[in-house]
């Protein structure tokens, strides 16, 4: 989703995004959500700002009141003195299953479908299939005016193919030493056509596929070979690369925490609980993601110390 909204930026069709994220403070939260729409909106369409600037002007409290009187003040009237303009333009919502307020995600839903002919702009709206969201959208009216896209029905295999050969020579060419040793083009067409197999449809694991062979811990062609070996799914693979990690006493307590734990938690309340220890085992030792961020082991450590 986050591709999508890029392109739709680029084509200036984006009007606002919003990103959920279980377990990352206000990203899982829906109280700032609309605030936050509303706020992409002035920034993506100019035009807007003096519409949303007034309404918050007229009545300061609007940041704390329903998601009707917001939807309705902050992004449906705005919008409305200004069209046609915005008609062609989408707001992208990704991982509403990732919020933490389940009642209130059903309710948003909900009102998209009351305000349908009021709406100046489409939704484009991503989520796993929960409970909650998905008797959402069971309502006639919901399935009337919307336009479903079952991924766990779409053949993404060809993608995941052409996604994998596209990393792979990107990452020859920025890490020639990496690959110096091998003759010819050392990924095959079998082999790439085995990976994109045993991804099941899930991009996530071709991307853990990419990091975990061309991480620079080992030969690239030994770790392609793991991976052909093992069976279809995450689970297999996440197994590998954990067994390929350098578990230290303090990566175990860690991940043995977030294993137990019965609800996920920020990076934040994590260090908290774990305070006792990863001061002590993680000083010094902090390590950088794969594009120069902090991981979260990182992160960890800098918040214990």
């Amino acid at each position: 989703m986050q591709t999508v909204a890029e392109r739709l930026n680029g084509e200036g069709s984006l009007a606002a995004s919003f990103f959920f994220l279980r377990g990352a403070g206000a990203r899982s939260e829906f109280k700032r959500f609309i605030v936050t729409l509303a706020y992409h909106i002035s920034h993506s369409i100019p035009d807007s700002q003096p519409f949303i600037h007034d309404a918050l002007r007229m009545d300061p409290t609007l940041l704390f009141q329903s998601m009707e009187t917001q939807l309705q003040k902050l992004v449906i009237d705005p919008l409305g003195h200004i069209l046609p303009r915005t008609m062609h333009m989408i707001i992208v919502v990704d991982a509403l299953d990732e919020c933490d307020d389940h009642k209130s995600i059903a309710d948003f839903i909900g009102l998209l479908v009351q305000t349908y002919n009021d709406l100046p702009f489409r939704f484009l709206l991503a989520s796993r299939a929960e409970n909650h969201i998905a008797q959402a959208f069971t309502l006639d009216a919901a399935q009337s005016i919307t336009c479903f896209l079952k991924l766990e029905s779409f053949d993404s295999g060809q993608d995941i193919a052409v996604f994998l050969t596209s990393r792979f020579d990107t990452i020859c060419k920025q890490h020639p030493r990496l690959f110096q040793d091998m003759e010819g083009k050392w990924l095959s067409s079998v082999d790439l056509r085995a990976l994109a197999e045993k991804s099941d449809g899930l991009f996530i694991f071709a991307a853990t596929v990419v990091s975990f062979i061309t991480d620079g811990k080992g030969s690239p062609q030994g770790k392609l070979k793991q991976v052909l070996s093992s069976h279809v799914g995450l689970n297999p693979l996440y197994a590998q690369v954990l067994s390929n990690a350098n578990c230290d006493e303090a990566f175990i307590k860690v991940l043995t925490a977030i294993i137990y734990l019965c609800k996920e938690l920020s990076i934040t309340s994590l260090a908290k609980l774990l305070l006792s220890f990863v001061g002590r085992c993680f000083n010094g030792h902090l390590e950088l993601g794969p594009h120069g961020q902090q991981s979260k082991a990182g992160l960890l450590a800098k918040q214990c110390s």
